[in-house]
């Protein structure tokens, strides 16, 4: 798994583009400018503003100079551009997303970037039956610790058991910050039944600044009492009635501790995480009438990061072949497209052409480094097999 949106983030300005024309449309301001020192038009000789602007299919559409385009933007959710700088946008933001899946794919394998080392499990089984909660105006629910790194803890969704039938806020918050990462409604409508509700998907893993997570709810927020399922969730057993939540247990607490808790009602302000980790009361055999369903994957987003200037190299070939391809296979009937088709076919084909390029990628792909030992071992694919050795 990786975050797409983090990585075209920490990779923009890896490659820029240059304004040499007054004349064309202006470039956004932030595809001007660059991290690595690289623009295109020094990657290669084709990739000048007047070349892509007069080639690249597409392009030619319209004939407005001025900011007519609303196009999502990394800084501001929404702000004007237009036409020409969308698609450089979004060849770039392609160009970077397509380097690291390449030299993921080579060096890890496709299917370890988003391995799930538990997935869709439930945090027990079983429900209550007519035990309650003793109702204390607490904020109460499970503190959630992701126990390595480069792993995503994915909640799917929320299960409950109240006596009354209600909407209920369940808060997910980051232990260092007061502001709630997510807060969902749950209509719950069905009395002491154990119900499991979709929501939206959140996403949290092992942090620089911390990997502690909260999901719970107010007392206060509600207008029956929880239904109690006396169980073991901080040292479970194997025993005759808890085989299936041990066997939950021990698929998920390699990689997330999970305990039940409370914080008392003097000691926070509701709506926010406000207390004090000394304030945070670890109890057993209490599950507040409260399960979910998760998934825990492999992450390499903080890894690419890290080292992503081992990637230039990658991503300029990326958009040597990235852009050559718009260019040459242009459908436009302009000088400028028809100029540079004809100084490729004057060496050969179009399709030689290109794969002179691709394979120079390949070779770059193949002789990226990255350095993998931070990576827990249970991501990595198994590819290699060992010899079996015995005795007579």
């Amino acid at each position: 798994m990786i975050n797409s949106e983090q990585i075209k983030q920490a990779f923009f300005g890896m490659v820029s583009i240059g304004q040499t024309s007054s004349e064309l449309d202006k470039i956004d301001s932030d595809l001007i400018q660059n991290t690595n020192g690289v623009i295109l038009s020094d990657i290669h000789p084709f990739f000048t503003h007047e070349n892509i602007f007069n080639s690249a299919n597409g392009l030619d559409q319209y004939t407005s100079k001025v900011s007519d385009v609303r196009a999502f933007d990394m800084a501001t959710y929404y702000a004007e551009t237009n036409l020409y700088s969308h698609y450089l946008r979004r060849k770039l933001n392609y160009i970077y997303m397509e380097s690291v899946r390449s030299v993921l794919d080579a060096k890890v394998g496709y299917s370890a970037q988003g391995k799930a080392v538990v997935s869709n499990i439930l945090l027990y089984d079983g429900r209550g039956l007519t035990n309650t909660v003793d109702k204390r105006g607490r904020f109460v629910g499970y503190k959630v610790v992701v126990l390595r790194p480069n792993m995503k803890f994915n909640l799917h969704r929320i299960a409950i058991q109240l006596t009354e039938a209600q909407e209920l806020d369940i808060y997910v918050f980051q232990a260092n910050n007061p502001t709630p990462l997510s807060v969902q409604t749950i209509d719950y409508q069905d009395p002491y039944k154990m119900v499991e509700f979709p929501i939206t998907p959140i996403q949290f893993g092992s942090e620089l600044t911390t990997n502690e997570y909260i999901i719970g709810y107010y007392e206060g927020d509600l207008v029956g009492k929880a239904i109690k399922r006396d169980i073991d969730l901080v040292n479970p057993t194997l025993g005759c009635c808890n085989n299936v939540s041990y066997s939950y247990f021990q698929k998920y607490s390699k990689f997330v501790d999970i305990k039940p808790f409370y914080v008392e009602e003097e000691n926070f302000m509701e709506g926010e995480l406000s207390w004090q980790r000394q304030d945070e009361i670890v109890i057993n055999g209490n599950n507040f009438g409260l399960n979910m369903n998760f998934t825990v994957n492999c992450d390499l987003t903080d890894l690419i990061i890290q080292q992503k200037t081992l990637f230039v190299p990658v991503v300029q070939q990326m958009a040597v072949v990235a852009f050559l391809k718009d260019i040459i296979n242009s459908t436009r009937d302009t000088s400028t497209a028809n100029n540079l088709r004809g100084l490729v076919l004057a060496n050969g084909t179009i399709q030689a052409y290109i794969k002179t390029e691709e394979d120079r990628l390949k070779k770059r792909v193949a002789s990226t480094s990255i350095d993998m030992n931070q990576l827990d071992s249970t991501c990595m694919q198994n590819t290699v097999r060992r010899i079996r050795t015995g005795s007579f």
